[in-house]
């Protein structure tokens, strides 16, 4: 009977056996349709859907969560939604958009809605289009705050900000998340990403004052204060940004004199001081370096200071 194989279909189901599942609903849906309700033709029509959704048939899958639609609207939620879903497995994130925002219009539930806004905009970032991405977050996160998906719309908004190098819009961005979602894994992971951000802007300072005001995360170690402060400097440095690069290597040798990277910061300081003219200066870091054959410098550091020291006329050194 159509029952017996609407209930064999989900022994096989339950158990991965997509093929056997598959061959027991296709009856059901062919030869004997007539004999279950709606409901369930137009659920075995969607878990048909789901076998070949997890087989990567997404066109298939389609049809299969299209004919649920049209056998039993009432419950067409779930099949339009991983309709959705197959358009963005099939790189058709127009298509995703479009039936995600169908979805919001005909079945407004606040479950389906927040996650179809969370996959419109996930379609968006695939699409490079950055700002209707955040545009769709901040409606799912002022209609649906209390929603999981609210959590990862404002996580993925401030990674968008992040990685669009808008760090002024990153930083207020993450520290919502931390705010709103303490303990959170995706507070854990803003708060990492928020040290990168003012490690790249040379704000070590800053970071380690607002992890010392929010409650829940270890206060930063001696040794990692230290790390930072220099790797800071390092990155103005290595983007070409001297001048702040130098104001940081000044700022971790004053605030570190036996830092674990003092040679290393005496040696970019002394570099940015002769592009400077500033040739005392430069020589005084660069011997610092060469008095200590153990640095990793030691030898791009005694290039450097021979002549700049017969320059000086200093000769003996």
């Amino acid at each position: 009977s159509g029952q017996s194989l609407y209930s064999s279909g989900y022994v096989a189901y339950n158990t991965s056996d997509w093929q056997k599942a598959m061959s027991e609903w296709t009856k059901l849906t062919g030869r004997y349709s007539s004999s279950v309700s709606k409901q369930v033709l137009a659920d075995a029509y969607a878990r048909l859907g789901d076998c070949r959704f997890y087989r990567h048939e997404y066109t298939e899958a389609e049809e299969n969560y299209g004919k649920s639609i049209e056998t039993y609207r009432g419950t067409g939620d779930y099949s339009l939604f991983r309709s959705g879903m197959c358009r963005g497995l099939r790189k058709d994130y127009n298509g995703k958009i479009e039936v995600m925002e169908r979805l919001c219009r005909e079945y407004p539930t606040p479950e389906y809605c927040a996650q179809s806004l969370y996959e419109e905009g996930r379609a968006y970032l695939q699409m490079e289009r950055s700002k209707e991405a955040i545009d769709v977050f901040a409606r799912l996160s002022g209609s649906y705050a209390g929603s999981d998906y609210s959590r990862k719309a404002l996580a993925e908004t401030a990674l968008i900000y992040y990685q669009n190098d808008e760090y002024e819009k990153a930083i207020p961005a993450y520290k919502n998340v931390i705010a709103k979602y303490p303990g959170s894994e995706e507070a854990v992971m803003a708060m990492r990403d928020l040290k990168s951000v003012y490690v790249e802007m040379g704000r070590v300072d800053d970071y380690i004052s607002y992890t010392e005001s929010v409650s829940g995360f270890a206060p930063v170690e001696a040794d990692e204060k230290d790390s930072l402060t220099y790797a800071s400097a390092e990155i103005l440095f290595t983007r070409g940004n001297r001048t702040a690069a130098a104001e940081s290597f000044e700022k971790y040798l004053k605030q570190y004199p036996d830092g674990a990277r003092r040679l290393d910061a005496n040696y970019y300081l002394g570099l940015i001081y002769i592009d400077s003219n500033q040739n005392r200066k430069a020589l005084d870091c660069l011997k610092t370096v060469t008095a200590n054959e153990n640095s990793r410098f030691y030898l791009e550091a005694l290039t450097r200071v021979a002549p700049l020291a017969y320059e000086m006329a200093d000769y003996r050194d």
